[in-house]
């Protein structure tokens, strides 16, 4: 029950001081980790707070969550982490962008972020050769992604996906 957890949290606060704390939530986080329940290893990498460990946690769970129809989630955890961190890490961003396009929600401003953090458009890739293949790639896939459009389905049979999407979860 949500009281007695907050009764709990709340004698954890009283009985250790904030490194101690810390130090038992990077413990829990890497359990989390070593056991594969990665969304329960991010949530308390968040609460030492190391967003640098709960962004590279997410990285390596992308595959699971796209494997595992926990694409929602995935995007949850996500968008609890400051914007501003997130938006240097264009991997996961466009990580969240595919998981959007899936679940039928808007990526784009997902693909903008990747684009601000290269400062140029995605189309550059195209004739830019002097560009590193990792930014290439990565801006060539905002095009990829940029390519699919969700209302080229027909609207029943998208409303019917998202309907069985939202009973899966």
């Amino acid at each position: 029950h949500h009281l007695f957890a907050d009764l709990l949290r709340q004698r954890l606060r009283d009985s250790f001081s904030v490194d101690d704390i810390a130090r038992l939530n990077r413990a829990a986080s890497e359990w989390y980790e070593s056991q594969n329940t990665i969304p329960a290893a991010v949530r308390h990498a968040c609460q030492i707070p190391d967003t640098t460990r709960a962004i590279e946690l997410l990285e390596q769970y992308a595959g699971l969550s796209f494997a595992g129809n926990e694409l929602p989630r995935l995007v949850e955890l996500v968008r609890n982490l400051p914007a501003e961190q997130i938006q240097s890490h264009p991997k996961l961003c466009m990580t969240v962008a595919w998981a959007l396009l899936a679940t039928g929600e808007p990526y784009i401003p997902w693909l903008e972020i990747i684009e601000k953090h290269f400062a140029c458009p995605a189309e550059i890739a195209l004739s830019d050769e002097s560009l590193s293949p990792e930014v290439r790639a990565a801006l060539l896939e905002v095009l990829i992604l940029r390519q699919q459009d969700f209302e080229v389905f027909d609207p029943n049979k998208r409303d019917r996906l998202l309907a069985i999407q939202r009973q899966m979860d």
